[in-house]
Formats: structure tokens, sequence, C-alpha cells
């Protein structure tokens, strides 16, 4: 469980997070995605090359203190 709100205070998470973009590889959720009383934290990762035509988030639940992620990603046309 790698907490990316942790990023600029733990060296592990640090290089973790700048070989993902050292990659070309870009987080899509930026957002805590585990979220109790006292604490909030990004373990639940989306990462892609490119972001130009994809839309990611969450959705939280009562059920569970882990939101739902999720991407869009559009499908490429092909010309005929």
């Amino acid at each position: 469980n790698i907490d990316l709100l942790t990023v600029n205070s733990d060296t592990s998470v640090s290089y973790y997070f700048d070989t993902l973009l050292a990659n070309n590889l870009i987080p899509q959720i930026t957002l805590p995605t585990r979220v109790k009383e006292r604490s909030a934290t990004l373990i639940d990762h989306i990462f892609l090359k490119s972001t130009d035509k994809s839309f990611a988030g969450t959705i939280p639940l009562d059920i569970t203190d882990h939101y739902i992620n999720f991407i869009v990603i559009a499908q490429q046309r092909t010309s005929n």
C-alpha cells in the first residue's frame, strides 16, 4: 500500500513516483481513495502514458472506506 499523498515525506514513495514519471506514466487519480474517520490515503493508483482522451475519478461508498476508482478511455476510431 503505497500512499501517494506522502510523496514529499517518504523517500520510497518518492522513488516509486519518480520512476513512473520517468517512464512517462501520469497519475490519473490524485485525490484520496481510502478515507477513514481520522485519515485519508491515496493507495489505489491508475497511471497512463497519455491523458488526452481519458477521464478518471473516484466514487465514494457507504459500505467501505475504499472508494471505487474508474477510468474512461476514448476508443480511437479508424477510417475505412
